[in-house]
């Protein structure tokens, strides 16, 4: 497969920003529902933890998995006759913290292995206290075989 391509609407990918924004300064988490057919991935609904799991779950440096949410996730995923297509999870920076482009970290590309598609958004404080998003979608990693040499 020489690209994937992802079909998202501005609505939905406002969506997925405010509700960033909405959780900031903690990370937030979220699941993308939808079709993949071959190289495209069409996004068509956005699943969200509730109010209260994810006020459990999200932390200003780390994010916690609830086990419940995967029969959740696919009660949804089943009423919109889909699959999830990927997931995406924010970086929050406060007013004066070194910021960074959104990037793939290790356990990123970790999550990458399980969907086709993941978002990593950058929910940035700026000088005058109002929130700056950035969000940038990644596709499946490659798995590298090492073979170490003597």
């Amino acid at each position: 497969m020489s690209e994937l391509r992802l079909y998202i609407t501005g609505k939905l990918e406002r969506q997925v920003r405010e509700y960033c924004k909405s959780w900031f300064p903690r990370e937030a988490y979220g699941f993308l529902l939808g079709t993949r057919r071959g190289n495209v991935v069409r996004v068509g609904a956005v699943w969200l933890p509730s109010a209260s799991d994810a006020e459990d779950c999200f932390k200003k440096d780390r994010l916690f998995f609830k086990s419940s949410w995967v029969d959740e996730l696919q009660e949804a995923a089943d009423e919109d006759e889909s699959v999830v297509v990927g997931d995406f999870h924010s970086h929050p920076y406060l007013r004066g913290e070194a910021r960074m482009d959104p990037i793939q970290s290790a356990l990123d590309l970790d999550a990458a292995g399980k969907h086709a598609i993941f978002g990593v958004v950058n929910v940035e404080e700026r000088s005058d206290g109002t929130l700056r998003t950035r969000v940038r979608w990644w596709g499946p990693s490659i798995r590298v075989r090492v073979r170490r040499i003597p």
